[in-house]
C-alpha cells in the first residue's frame, strides 16, 4: 500500500477523528504491513508490546481463552492500549480470516503527539467511547 492508500484506512478509523491529513500521513509512513493466514495469533495475553493495529481486511477475534471478548471486522485498531502505554497485552488475538494489518509502534505515534496535542483530542474520543461502553456491559 502507498501512503495514500494508508492514510485512507486511518480517516476511517474514530481513533484519528480528529486528526489533520497531514499528520496522518507522517503516521502512516512509519506503519508496517503485515499480512496473516487465518487461525494464526497476532497478539498473545501477557506478551510485552508497544503496538497498535489496524485492521485492513479480514476479520480477528479478541479473547483471553474461551472468553471472547470481541470480534472486529475491517477496518478496526486494536491494541491501542500499548500503543499509548507499553504493558502486558491483556487479552490474545487471533485472525478468523487471512487479515491484512498496519503495525504502528509506541515511538512514532508519541513523537507526533509531542509535535501536535490536538492528536490527543480523538485518542481520548475513542477511548471513553471504549470504557463507557465496558461499562454499559457490567450493568452500573
Amino acid at each position: 500500500m502507498n501512503v495514500f492508500e494508508k492514510l485512507s484506512i486511518l480517516k476511517k478509523l474514530s481513533f484519528f477523528s480528529t486528526t489533520r491529513d497531514d499528520l496522518l500521513i507522517q503516521l502512516a509512513e512509519h506503519m508496517e504491513e503485515i499480512m496473516v493466514d487465518s487461525g494464526d495469533s497476532i497478539i498473545k495475553k501477557g506478551d510485552v508490546d508497544s503496538c497498535l493495529y489496524i485492521l485492513v481486511n479480514g476479520s480477528i477475534l479478541i479473547h483471553n481463552g474461551k472468553k471472547i471478548n470481541v470480534e472486529l471486522t475491517a477496518p478496526a485498531i486494536f491494541g491501542e492500549l500499548a500503543a499509548l502505554c507499553p504493558e502486558k497485552r491483556t487479552a490474545n488475538v487471533d485472525c478468523i480470516t487471512n487479515a491484512h494489518l498496519m503495525k504502528l509502534e509506541h515511538e512514532p505515534l508519541f513523537e507526533l503527539i509531542e509535535l501536535e496535542p490536538i492528536l490527543c483530542k480523538g485518542i481520548i474520543k475513542f477511548l471513553c467511547k471504549k470504557l463507557r461502553s465496558h461499562y454499559e456491559e457490567l450493568s452500573f
